[in-house]
């Protein structure tokens, strides 16, 4: 009996059973990429914003800059004895587990 070329029926199951384990793992690291994107999104729209109230404060005269805080933003401002003034700036971002803070300091002369 002449030898037949091609694969078997266990051969070809045992391949696509590895082909499946294979996609099954990429889609599991696909997906895990796509929250970790989404995340560093939210952490750099929260810095973002932590970051453009810190300089609009900066941009102030002295005398008006003082700590507060807005429905997205927290702020406070230490004075030192040098006319230095320390503006800080948290920007909450996210929520449950997935929920950071995005935070900024300027160091300001006056």
């Amino acid at each position: 009996m002449p030898q037949q070329q091609g694969f078997t029926v266990v051969e070809s199951l045992m391949a696509l059973t590895l082909i499946g384990v294979g996609l099954a793992a990429w889609m599991g690291t696909a997906t895990l990429a796509v929250a970790v994107a989404a995340d560093a999104d939210r952490a750099s729209d929260g810095s973002y914003r932590a970051r453009n109230r810190a300089e609009q404060l900066a941009s102030r005269p002295c005398s008006s800059v003082v700590g507060g805080a807005t429905a997205a933003e927290v702020w406070s401002v230490h004075q030192y004895p040098n006319g230095m003034r320390l503006v800080e700036v948290s920007a909450p971002y996210g929520s449950g587990v997935r929920a950071g803070t995005g935070t900024y300091a300027i160091l300001v002369a006056c």
